[in-house]
């Protein structure tokens, strides 16, 4: 299993919630880095469903967040 997973894995299985990582730092973890490529696909080809329509859920968080969640080329 690769490190990123775990390491993903272990932050969302926090037992405090303290701890645990929120939605949004889960979506902007590297090991869904790949899904933040413009030329990323499903492995039959077909592009990806919109996968960056998080207005609602990004409102009020940190800019460095935002940009770590949603990719430069979806920004533009």
């Amino acid at each position: 299993m690769p490190p990123e997973a775990v390491d993903l894995a272990s932050r969302l299985l926090q037992y405090s919630p303290s701890l645990c990582c929120t939605a949004l730092e889960a979506c902007s973890h590297s090991f869904l880095g790949g899904l933040r490529d413009p030329n990323a696909h499903l492995p039959n080809g077909l592009a990806f469903s919109p996968l960056f329509n998080l207005k609602k859920e990004l409102a009020g968080a940190s800019p460095g967040l935002v940009y770590r969640v949603i990719p430069e080329h979806v920004l533009r």
